[in-house]
């Protein structure tokens, strides 16, 4: 996976992850949180990732 920051070009880091499925449905997501930690950037997520001021994007992933 290579997700870059769409202000600075940075890596994405993954600051949180987790599974979700429409409700009446029998099919899983992944859905990952990305967030960018240059401090420089308007994207920037601050000093905690577990509770991140800006998502940069939101990965969701079908589960085969």
């Amino acid at each position: 996976m290579d997700h870059k920051c769409p202000e600075c070009n940075n890596p994405l880091n993954i600051a949180h992850s987790e599974f979700k499925s429409e409700a009446g449905s029998t099919e899983v997501y992944s859905e990952l949180t990305m967030v960018c930690i240059n401090p420089k950037c308007g994207n920037y997520c601050g000093p905690n990732l577990n509770e991140p001021l800006k998502v940069a994007e939101t990965v969701r992933n079908k589960v085969n």
